[in-house]
């Protein structure tokens, strides 16, 4: 049974407690356990004890980890869900009733109000659940609306909004808001928030709640400022400068701007070139920054549809709910709040060149089935249509899974279609297997901020140096944002020296120089002990980090601190 941390479960118990009246209320009127449950399967806090079983505070209940429960039920299906005795997979529950109801805010399942009980009564049971369901729905509407009055409280007190400015509030992955100018700009960019989703993933990983950004869309340039308050982002967009008539047209992508030359990238590239000069589609493989999508655009702009649309589409950022229709359209009076005249789906939009499919493994499988047809017969169905559409596209995917796995062991993707889109496989190194191609990927980025801003700065031979002994986990991406990083700390001196590298950058060096000097001195003695305490004295005696930069778990970190008997140091 998996646990949450206790640091994270106090914050979670912290973040729910103003509500435990509820819970605490619902507990005194029926005879029932109840549990509280969070989005992501923990227990949080337990409100009765009718059934005399423990049930951990912070053990997960998701379907994967614990198996059928009523609990993950409903965290999947997002509906009230009852899963009965001998259905369970937890031997804890083979004699009992569990039951998950959904807590919602914003249409959004924040957590779950988890019910538990040895009662076989059907009937009584039923309706204790019709009453309780009740309650949570009425709980789930007041939670939302105190949020909607929290949230406009802080748009009137703290939110900065100039007349130019389009904003964009999100509740995890829901627009709740958008003014006029927003709406404009979503409407003339369907994939304005898709082409956010990784700085919106950042933001929420990290301390700072504010990022600047300029992003270009198509034709279009736009300056965004994204700010996280509690559950909300706030996303502030205004257009970009437009280019001047003399300003030179955006070179596209082609080979010939695709650098490296290391032997497994340069076979990726031969066989990218291959791919261009026929209509088949296209399956690229790599870890996320690789390059994907510069590769992507480099086979489209020299094949013969290079004069014709290449739309690009992120299969995991588009919510589950809107994804076909964002894909093959739909007719007027389709759903609820469809567009008048209906409106024409990606796929339509890309009639005669290339769509490109990232995060192809993200694919709902109802989807896939979709997908399928629509490369076998060419043709779309706009939803709420019949009449099917003729369509004549090349398809590009990309992922960073393995899909023979997801097709043997997890079954999340379909057979069929992986052969159907794996014609040319194209698999790209990570920057990390092509350390010799580093030195010429940071000029490059270097050359770029040169040009842009008249400078004619350069790297240092210790920055190249700390440049080619980083790992690169984030891959290209991640060097291009060091390095503008750098470049801009810099100021007004000519030399980027490491000073001006982010601190994680310079102590890595440091501490690969340190065990460096330990490797040459050698002896019998065990090595690795001597590595373990100059990581350890270099890092606080922080077991996480030690374990990031050894690239193994914590766990074992910790069996080899005991198998050379070291005690952390507090």
């Amino acid at each position: 049974m998996m646990f949450l941390k206790q640091g994270q479960l106090h914050l979670e118990q912290e973040k729910w407690s103003e509500h435990f009246y509820f819970f605490e209320d619902i507990a005194q009127k029926f005879p029932y356990d109840f549990l509280l449950i969070n989005q992501d399967g923990y227990l949080i806090e337990k409100f009765s004890n009718y059934t005399n079983i423990d049930f951990p505070i912070g053990s997960k209940w998701k379907l994967e980890d614990i198996g059928e429960n009523g609990f993950g039920r409903a965290i999947k299906r997002e509906a009230c869900s009852i899963v009965t005795g001998c259905h369970h997979q937890h031997p804890l529950l083979k004699n009992l009733t569990t039951i998950g109801i959904p807590i919602k805010i914003f249409h959004e399942t924040a957590g779950v109000l988890g019910i538990i009980t040895n009662d076989g009564g059907e009937e009584e049971l039923g309706q204790a659940i019709k009453h309780i369901g009740l309650y949570a729905d009425i709980f789930s509407k007041l939670i939302t609306e105190r949020k909607k009055a929290m949230l406009l409280e802080h748009i009137v007190n703290g939110t900065n909004l100039n007349q130019l400015e389009g904003l964009i509030i999100l509740y995890r992955n829901s627009i709740v808001f958008a003014n006029n100018l927003a709406e404009h700009f979503v409407n003339s960019q369907p994939l304005l928030i898709d082409a956010l989703s990784s700085d919106l993933a950042e933001l929420s990983n990290r301390s700072a709640a504010e990022k600047h950004l300029r992003k270009r869309i198509g034709d279009e340039a736009y300056e965004i400022r994204m700010k996280r308050w509690e559950d909300f982002y706030f996303i502030f967009v205004k257009e970009g400068h437009k280019e001047t008539e003399n300003s030179q047209p955006a070179t596209k992508s082609s080979f010939q701007h695709i650098i490296g030359a290391d032997p497994s990238f340069l076979e990726a590239v031969h066989i990218a070139e291959t791919a261009a000069k026929t209509d088949a589609n296209v399956l690229i493989i790599g870890e996320s920054g690789t390059g994907k999508e510069l590769f992507a655009n480099a086979i489209h702009n020299e094949s013969l549809r290079k004069n014709q649309p290449f739309i690009a589409i992120n299969c995991g950022a588009i919510p589950k709910e809107l994804i076909h229709s964002e894909l093959f359209g739909y007719t007027e009076g389709a759903f609820t709040g469809s567009k008048k005249g209906g409106k024409k789906g990606l796929f339509e939009e890309a009639n005669g060149g290339t769509v490109f499919l990232d995060e192809i493994g993200e694919m709902p499988l109802d989807l896939q089935v979709t997908l399928l047809r629509v490369l076998q017969e060419r043709e779309i169905t706009r939803i709420g249509d019949h009449k099917p559409i003729p369509v004549d596209v090349r398809i590009i995917a990309a992922t960073n899974k393995n899909l023979r796995d997801e097709i043997a062991y997890n079954g999340s993707f379909r057979s069929d279609l992986y052969y159907r889109l794996n014609v040319f496989q194209i698999e790209l190194p990570p920057l990390r297997k092509r350390p010799n191609d580093i030195p010429e990927l940071a000029q490059y980025f270097l050359m770029q901020l040169n040009r842009k801003n008249h400078t004619h700065k350069a790297f240092t031979t210790d920055t190249i140096h700390i440049f080619k002994q980083y790992e690169w986990p984030g891959n290209i991406r991640e060097m291009e944002n060091i390095i503008e990083r750098c470049y801009y700390l810099s100021g007004f001196n000519h030399l980027i020296g490491p000073e001006f590298l982010d601190p994680y950058l310079r102590s890595r060096n440091e501490i690969i120089q340190q065990v460096g000097n330990i490797e040459s001195e050698k002896t019998e003695e065990y090595p690795e002990k001597k590595q373990l305490l100059v990581l350890l004295e270099n890092n606080g005696f922080n077991v996480s980090k030690v374990s990031r930069i050894l690239g193994i778990s914590r766990t074992t970190v910790y069996k080899k601190l005991r198998l050379y008997g070291i005690s952390l140091k507090r």
